[in-house]
C-alpha cells in the first residue's frame, strides 16, 4: 500500500479486534448479498486511485465495512471514497439506489421540425405520411414532411414517455411468475419491484412490496428493508404532495416552465406544514438550473434560424438594392432580437429582449458554420471583399460596473462604421466602379438564392453578433482570378477598328478577381 494513502485510511480505521463482528464494528446485520461478500477476497478500487484487497463484511446508507487482507484491520469507508463506478455497482447490489430517488430513464427518440421544435417520444408506428410517437400524454402522428434530418436516439425520464400506471403493470408484469413464489425467492421478486417503483416515485405501491417481502422472508436484508419501509410509510402518506411534486418536474421535462414555477409557487400555499419542503426547494433549483439551459441552448439555435430566415424574407421581399442596405443596417438586427424573445417566450413568459441579447453574447463554443457573397462578392468594392479579416486581440473582460458603458461605446462606434460602410455601398450603386456594371440591376436580376445568400452574409459579417470569424476568397471560376478576360477581336472595317486580343472585366466576379466566403461560431 502506498505510503501516501496511509493517513487517508487511518480516518476510517476503527481500533477493531481482527475478529471483530459486525455487530461489534456497528454495521448492518443483513444476510444474502453481505455473507457472500464476506467470504469473497476481491479488488476494491477507491477515488484516488488507490487499490485495496480484502473483504466487504457490512454495509449500510453510509458506506461499507472493509477488512484489509494485508493486516486484517476494518475500515469503515464512506460511498463518497469509492471509485464512482464501484460506487455505483455496490449500491446497485445492496439495494441503496433507490435511497437517492434516482429517476428511471428509458431510450426514446428525437425528432427536429422544420419550424426548429422538437418531439421525443418512441416510435410505435409508421405510416406513408406519418410517424407515430407515444408519449406520456398520448400518442401524437408526426408529419413526415415536417421533420428535418434523421432522429437521434436519447435517453429521457420514463415518466416523460409513460404514464406512472403504465410502466408498473409492465414491470408486474415481467415479474409475474416470480412475485408468485415463496420464501427467499418471491422476497427478491418484491424488492426488486419495490425498488422499481421507488424510481417511479410510487411510494403506495413500493410500500405494499416492501411490506410483502417483509412477510414472505423476515430473515432477508432485515435493516435494508426496515429502512426501506420506513422511507416508503413516510413518502406513502405524503404521495398526494410527491405526486404534486413529479407533476412539476414533468412540466420541467416538457419545457413548460411557465407552469412549472406557477405549480412551485402554489405548493407552499397549499401545504404550509409540508415535510417535503427540503425537496420543494430542491424542486425549484432543478427547475431553475433547467430553464436556463435550456434558454442559452434555444438562443442560439433560434437565432442562427432566424438569421436565416430574415434573409430569405428580406430577398423576398426589397426590391432594390438600396433598400437591402437600409434594411441591414438596423432593422434586420431589431427583428432577429424580437423573433427570438417571442420564441424564448415558451421557456420563460416574462423574458425581456436584454435578457435574450445577455444570454447570446454569454454563448460558449458552437459549431463553424458557413456563409457565402456568391457572385455578387463584387458588389462589397475591391478592398472590403479582399479584407481577410484579421483576427481582434483578445482583451480583458470588463468589470461590471464598466462593462456596459464600454458596451455601449462599442456598439456605437460598430454603428458608426456600418453607416461609413452603407454610404460607401450606396454610392456605388449609383455608378459601379467599372463604369458599366449597375448594382441595382445585378441586384433586379439576380436569383432568389443568391439575394438571401449575400443578406445572410452581410449581417454575419457586419453586425458584431458573431465570434470566430474568419474571411475565405476563392479565385473566380470564370476569369482565374485575373478580373478580365482576353477576347479575340477580329476588327470592323467599317468602324475602322483593328483586330487583336482585347481585355475586357470579367462578368463573374466584375474585376474584384474573388468570390469571398465566411465561416463563424
Amino acid at each position: 500500500m502506498p505510503e501516501l494513502f496511509l493517513p487517508l485510511l487511518s480516518l476510517f480505521v476503527f481500533s477493531i479486534p481482527a475478529k471483530a463482528t459486525p455487530a461489534q464494528a456497528g454495521a448492518t446485520d443483513d444476510v444474502g448479498d453481505t455473507a457472500l461478500e464476506a467470504t469473497t477476497t476481491r479488488l476494491l478500487r477507491l477515488r484516488d486511485g488507490n487499490l485495496l484487497w480484502g473483504t466487504i463484511e457490512t454495509h449500510n446508507p453510509e458506506g461499507i465495512g472493509f477488512r484489509l487482507l494485508e493486516t486484517g484491520g476494518l475500515l469503515a469507508l464512506p460511498w463518497v471514497i469509492l471509485d464512482p463506478t464501484e460506487e455505483g455497482e455496490l449500491r446497485l447490489r445492496f439495494g441503496y439506489v433507490e435511497a437517492q430517488a434516482e429517476e428511471l430513464m428509458v431510450e426514446a427518440h428525437r425528432f427536429l421540425l422544420a419550424d426548429g421544435r422538437e418531439i421525443v417520444g418512441q416510435i410505435i408506428n409508421r405510416t406513408d405520411t406519418d410517424i407515430w410517437v407515444k408519449r406520456a400524454e398520448g400518442s401524437i402522428p408526426v408529419p413526415k414532411v415536417r421533420i428535418r434530418g434523421a432522429s437521434a436516439l436519447v435517453h429521457v425520464p420514463a415518466l416523460d414517455i409513460f404514464t406512472k400506471d403504465e410502466l408498473y403493470q409492465k414491470r408486474v408484469s415481467e415479474l409475474q411468475s416470480q412475485l408468485l413464489e415463496v420464501g427467499g425467492a418471491g422476497a427478491r421478486a418484491h424488492d426488486e419491484l419495490a425498488q422499481y417503483c421507488e424510481h417511479l416515485f410510487d411510494y403506495v405501491h413500493a410500500l405494499e412490496h416492501y411490506s410483502t417481502v417483509r412477510e414472505l422472508a423476515p430473515d432477508y436484508n432485515v435493516q435494508r428493508i426496515s429502512d426501506a419501509l420506513s422511507r416508503a410509510q413516510t413518502k406513502a402518506a405524503l404521495q398526494e404532495q410527491v405526486d404534486y411534486l413529479v407533476r412539476i418536474d414533468l412540466l420541467r421535462a416538457r419545457k413548460q416552465y411557465g407552469k412549472a414555477l406557477t405549480s412551485l409557487d402554489e405548493f407552499p400555499i397549499h401545504y404550509p406544514d409540508s415535510a417535503l419542503l427540503e425537496d420543494w426547494n430542491k424542486m425549484r433549483t432543478r427547475v431553475a438550473k433547467h430553464q436556463e439551459r435550456d434558454a442559452r441552448d434555444l438562443v442560439v439555435k433560434r437565432w442562427h434560424f432566424w438569421s436565416v430566415r430574415l434573409a430569405r424574407e428580406a430577398a423576398r421581399r426589397k426590391e432594390t438594392y438600396a433598400e437591402v442596405i437600409d434594411y441591414l443596417d438596423e432593422t434586420m438586427g431589431l427583428e432577429i432580437l424580437e423573433a427570438v424573445r417571442k420564441d424564448l417566450e415558451r421557456i420563460d413568459p416574462t423574458i425581456e429582449a436584454e435578457t435574450v441579447r445577455r444570454l447570446w453574447d454569454e454563448r460558449e463554443g458552437g459549431r463553424i458554420r458557413g456563409a457565402t457573397y456568391g457572385t455578387g462578392t463584387w458588389l462589397l468594392g475591391p478592398e472590403s471583399a479582399k479584407d481577410l479579416l484579421e483576427p481582434e486581440e483578445e482583451k480583458d473582460e470588463p468589470s461590471a460596473t464598466e462593462g456596459s458603458a464600454k458596451l455601449a461605446r462599442k456598439r456605437f462606434e460598430e454603428k458608426i462604421q456600418r453607416y461609413l460602410k452603407n454610404i460607401e455601398l450606396s454610392r456605388r450603386s449609383q455608378a459601379s466602379a467599372t463604369g458599366d456594371a449597375d448594382p441595382e440591376e445585378f441586384w433586379k436580376l439576380w436569383n432568389l438564392a443568391g439575394r438571401s445568400q449575400w443578406i445572410h452574409s452581410y449581417y454575419v459579417e457586419n453586425s458584431g453578433d458573431y465570434r470566430d470569424l474568419e474571411a475565405r476568397l476563392s479565385a473566380c471560376r470564370e476569369c482565374g482570378g485575373q478580373g478580365f478576360k482576353e477576347i479575340l477581336f477580329t476588327g470592323s472595317a467599317i468602324k475602322g477598328s483593328r483586330s487583336g486580343d482585347h481585355q475586357v472585366p470579367c462578368p463573374n466576379c466584375h474585376a474584384v478577381q474573388v468570390l469571398r466566403r465566411l465561416r463563424y461560431r
